[in-house]
């Protein structure tokens, strides 16, 4: 069991082995390789039926192809992709019209014209305006070969077992090829579609969170605030209150501990805040030491008591640095949300009131 799983592996890394210049594509390098392994299966098993009802004819046309095959594959690993499409190109279409001109439009080899279209938007690097062209050939040339069909009695006449063979085979290798190619194809589209989606969700968080301490930044949270404004104004919710805090003294605990012990005091403080306000406020650093606290569903005095027991524990809180232990303590202003001044008005009035507590001595909660 190991062995065969090591001789799948190895089969799976040969077949989508990297390329090694920088001008050629894995992706194109790859659907080529598989492309040309279906058509060696698609050969032999269609040799096989032939062979069983005595007729040599595919044999004939099927050998030579199967070889420029294997040198299309033998070139992808010789970074000539583009001599590997051109050699697919040529001999698929040689089949097709040996076929066609043979033993009728009955075969169905003509289906693999949109193969080779689909292809050549896939793997090809060139102007578009030469791919389309080369899509418009490729469909005129069909057109071509069922009006030849229709003046013209095949040289060959199919069993019906063989006819029926070949339809059979026909879709099963154009089917193989398609699902192959597209899935190649969509895989590193949808790849890279993740990755920008990861990287925009990473940017958008990057653009809305503080990076010190985890909380919304002044964007994020005084667009929470004008959301549930407007939610107040469609009465929606019934109270709305704003409070901006100040932890008293900041600068002195950078002057005397360093700016590394302040940045651990505002990530301490902020994990702090965010338990204790979970779900009934959204807190966001406004800037420097300063906080915006938005309360939905609470008036200005509910508001207060819930700050009041957050002061309460950040007085008892205790942040150690070093062998240092430094206490906390904050001054806050309330203002209840008043929908005919707006968000501005509300949070200068909550300002207003965070100054008259600074003036009264700090360490209070101010409604």
């Amino acid at each position: 069991m190991m062995k065969k799983m090591g001789i799948v592996q190895a089969v799976k890394s040969l077949l989508f082995q990297d390329v090694k210049s920088e001008n050629e594509t894995k992706k194109a390098a790859v659907i080529l390789r598989l492309f040309a392994v279906i058509m060696w299966v698609y050969y032999l098993v269609l040799l096989s039926v032939f062979l069983v009802h005595g007729d040599v004819l595919i044999f004939e046309a099927s050998i030579p192809c199967g070889l420029f095959y294997l040198v299309a594959f033998y070139e992808t690993y010789r970074d000539r992709t583009k001599l590997s499409i051109g050699l697919v190109n040529v001999v698929t279409l040689a089949w097709i019209l040996a076929i066609v001109f043979t033993i009728g439009w009955d075969s169905g080899v003509q289906h693999f014209l949109f193969v080779l279209m689909m292809l050549v938007f896939m793997t090809a690097h060139g102007k578009m305006e030469w791919k389309i062209f080369y899509a418009i050939f490729l469909c005129a040339l069909r057109i071509g070969l069922y009006l030849y069909t229709l003046g013209h009695k095949p040289d060959f006449v199919m069993h019906q077992n063989i006819a029926i063979a070949f339809q059979f085979l026909n879709t099963i290798a154009i089917s193989g090829i398609i699902i192959v190619s597209l899935y190649i194809y969509s895989k590193d589209s949808m790849e890279m579609e993740n990755k920008l989606m990861v990287y925009n969700d990473k940017l958008k968080r990057m653009a809305s969170i503080d990076p010190l301490t985890s909380l919304g930044n002044r964007r994020n949270i005084l667009g929470y605030l004008e959301k549930k404004a407007s939610e107040y104004t469609d009465g929606k919710i019934s109270n709305l209150s704003v409070a901006l805090g100040d932890i008293d003294f900041f600068k002195k605990i950078n002057d005397r501990y360093g700016h590394e012990c302040g940045d651990i005091v505002l990530k301490q403080l902020s994990v702090l805040m965010q338990r204790k306000l979970e779900g009934k406020a959204q807190v966001g650093r406004w800037g420097g030491e300063e906080f915006l606290f938005v309360f939905p569903e609470c008036n200005g005095d509910e508001a207060t008591a819930l700050l009041s027991e957050l002061l309460n524990d950040i007085r008892r809180m205790e942040i150690v640095y070093g062998q240092e232990r430094v206490s906390l303590t904050m001054t806050l202003g309330v203002a209840e949300y008043d929908f005919r001044s707006g968000a501005d008005e509300t949070i200068k009035d909550a300002d207003h009131k965070l100054y008259i507590g600074k003036e009264s001595g700090r360490n209070r909660v101010v409604f």
